[in-house]
């Protein structure tokens, strides 16, 4: 693929193709329309090579004009699901080892995503919520260093389990919204040259800015050419990584280079305990304030806060130590005030030197360690170097047991492994299981705060890949429901039923976070949220339960978890089946199956459906299974003390024989 400033000329065999194009001066969707247009001509194609006749520097990306940034090999390598390779006049000329960089590259494609160019708003909004690196207690989202909340970017820092309350005056109502709560940040790092100001995206020419994601290591990377106002430049390289051998920890190694200029320069790095919830634009006109700083505090290369959170008193420990090779600890300028702890340092950089700054912080809760979270000020941090060689020693551990491999087609293979990594930094054996955590998995996992960070259902998706894989984090995850199992009989109790009914939207103790009322932005007018009538989402709690044991044979679970699990949910299950002489059926009325779109009957008031087909063919298959038990000699013992009333097993046989199944 051969680029000019006016057109593409495509060799391929003997075949040769022109395609009119103004490569300096083309939107995003001509540069798209025309590679599938190449796609579907050159089909049998294994791969490519791109070369440009410009003579700019990095003629490897291309910026459009409607500010759409281009890496063309990676471009052209998704199009067409095949290896490319961009290459200069000198490559061209020595093209032996060609085929062996294509593999390099094929390989590389499949085990990380990359994204060129700085976007702004929901587009960038997004790739930090896909670069994210977490390793199942603390997510980072994908942002520079430099970054502070805005519309158009948002630094957040995720703790598992970290869930508050707070009041909200919308329009003439009271709302209580219970958060995923975006904790104090550790992330900040900038730098000023000489009496300017601060770097920060917003105020610099971007040349060239690359951010990449290793799913193989969790490992993030951003490289970036930045010049001032001024006309200074640098190279500011970042890599950071959420620690998977150690949760507690994460890690960023900051790299800076002048390149046309020597001077004074200050880098300052902060702990930030002013950061708030800002990360759903919808969610924004509600209290985003959920937590207030106890204390801080520094002393030299290490500095502190201690946090708790408004309503949930969930205690939050951060601490850091920061090193590098263009200061000693005597350089440090400490400033702490009541909410932030700032660390400066101030030297003469010269000209193509290169400067780096370690930060290591460490991160408590008190739902994780309820005796010694505030302990964290004194923690010893561990070498970055160290800590990366373990954490990629961790990872390799994770692969090792859940890779799944595929071949002859990139994009499904990169697919795989981009679920499977984000899976794996949501829920770990490194964390999870060996810290019992109670937490489970949230409809965001560690990477934003969409559906404010609550457990549904989707449970059902993802605990067979944790029970095939890591049997033991998926006990730990289901073992969060277990906890609730209280609040769940509660809840049956205020409604008048037997047994436990699970929330749709469970948080921090297990109570029902779903919203009564909503306003429709449309209309302006309050409406009904029927949506926690997806009582179906305790059905899904016990498939999970039955799959597990089902796949491990974990009968220690069952007996002392399981099956009281699976007898509540039946009980509840029982008091929703009402008998109908006229049809002789018993019916289930005023639930939501998983069509979210059908919450009522259109000229109802109620919410909530008869006979969901969904609802009603898992309650006969939940009947099923707790009757398979019941004559199981293993566990027959234990139901009966659960259930001492004879009559619940006769209702069981009856009910499922007998429930209406509409299927339209």
């Amino acid at each position: 693929v051969i680029l000019s400033d006016t057109d593409i000329t495509i060799k391929y065999l003997s075949e040769k193709s022109h395609y009119s194009f103004d490569t300096t001066n083309s939107h995003y969707l001509d540069w798209l329309n025309m590679a599938k247009a190449i796609n579907h001509k050159f089909k049998s194609a294994q791969g490519g090579l791109i070369y440009s006749t410009s003579n700019e520097s990095d003629s490897a990306i291309i910026k459009t004009i409607d500010n759409k940034v281009i890496n063309l090999s990676n471009f052209f390598t998704e199009i067409f699901n095949k290896p490319f390779i961009y290459i200069n006049k000198a490559q061209l000329e020595h093209h032996h080892d060609l085929e062996e960089k294509m593999v390099t590259v094929a390989n590389n494609f499949a085990w990380s995503i990359k994204y060129s160019g700085l976007e702004t708003g929901k587009d960038e909004y997004c790739q930090e919520s896909l670069l994210t690196t977490a390793n199942g207690y603390i997510g980072l989202r994908g942002t520079l260093p430099e970054m502070t909340i805005s519309d158009e970017h948002y630094p957040a820092t995720y703790i598992a389990g970290l869930y508050n309350q707070a009041s909200s005056q919308i329009e003439n109502h009271q709302v209580i919204n219970e958060d995923f709560v975006n904790a104090p940040n550790g992330q900040f790092i900038s730098l000023k040259i000489g009496k300017g100001e601060y770097l920060h995206p917003k105020q610099l020419i971007t040349h060239h800015l690359t951010r990449h994601l290793d799913l193989k290591t969790g490992v993030f990377t951003s490289q970036w050419r930045v010049e001032t106002p001024e006309g200074q430049q640098l190279d500011i390289h970042c890599t950071k990584f959420a620690n998977m051998a150690d949760m507690s920890h994460y890690a960023i190694l900051y790299t800076f280079k002048p390149l046309n200029f020597s001077g004074e320069i200050t880098v300052i790095t902060r702990l930030e305990g002013n950061t708030y919830n800002y990360g759903v634009q919808r969610y924004r006109s509600l209290n985003p304030h959920h937590y207030h700083v106890l204390q801080t505090g520094a002393n030299k290369q290490q500095a502190f806060i201690l946090a708790q959170t408004d309503q949930s008193k969930i205690g939050i420990g951060l601490s850091s130590t920061i090193s590098g090779d263009f200061f000693a600890n005597e350089d440090i300028v400490c400033h702490v005030s009541d909410t932030l702890v700032e660390q400066t340092i101030t030297f003469n950089a010269q000209q193509d030197t290169t400067y780096q700054l370690e930060k290591c912080v460490a991160v408590t809760t008190s739902t994780a360690y309820p005796d010694s979270w505030q302990d964290v000020v004194n923690w010893e941090q561990q070498p970055l170097h160290s800590q990366l060689i373990n954490s990629q020693k961790a990872w390799q551990t994770l692969w090792d047991s859940a890779d799944i491999s595929i071949s002859g087609d990139l994009m499904t293979q990169k697919l795989l492994r981009l679920h499977t990594f984000h899976l794996l930094s949501s829920a770990s054996p490194f964390s999870n299981q060996q810290h019992q955590l109670d937490v489970s998995v949230t409809a965001r996992g560690l990477h934003g705060e969409a559906y404010r960070g609550h457990i549904f259902w989707d449970e059902i998706f993802i605990l067979p890949f944790y029970i095939m894989h890591f049997p033991e984090t998926a006990r730990q995850l289901l073992l969060y429901r277990y906890h609730r199992l209280p609040a769940a009989r509660l809840a049956a109790r205020a409604e008048g039923f037997q047994g436990a009914m699970f929330p749709w939207q469970s948080g921090h103790d297990g109570s029902e976070q779903t919203q009564t009322l909503h306003l429709n932005p449309l209309s302006g007018q309050w409406d009904a949220d029927h949506s926690c009538r997806q009582r179906h989402v305790s059905l899904a709690i016990a498939y999970n339960v039955w799959l597990y044991w089902l796949n491990t044979h974990d009968h220690q679970f069952m007996e002392q978890y399981g099956l009281e699990l699976l007898n509540d949910i039946t009980l509840f299950w029982l008091d929703q089946c009402q008998w109908d002489e006229g049809d002789q059926r018993f019916h289930i009325d005023g639930v939501m199956g998983p069509d979210e779109f059908h919450e009522k009957y259109a000229d109802s008031l109620e919410g909530g459906l008869k006979d969901n087909a969904y609802t009603n063919l898992m309650v006969v298959w939940l009947f099923n299974q707790i009757e398979m038990f019941i004559n199981n000699d293993r566990f027959s013992k234990k139901l009966q003390q659960l259930n001492r009333q004879s009559s619940v097993f006769n209702k069981i046989q009856e009910v499922k024989n007998r429930i209406a199944i509409n299927i339209d």
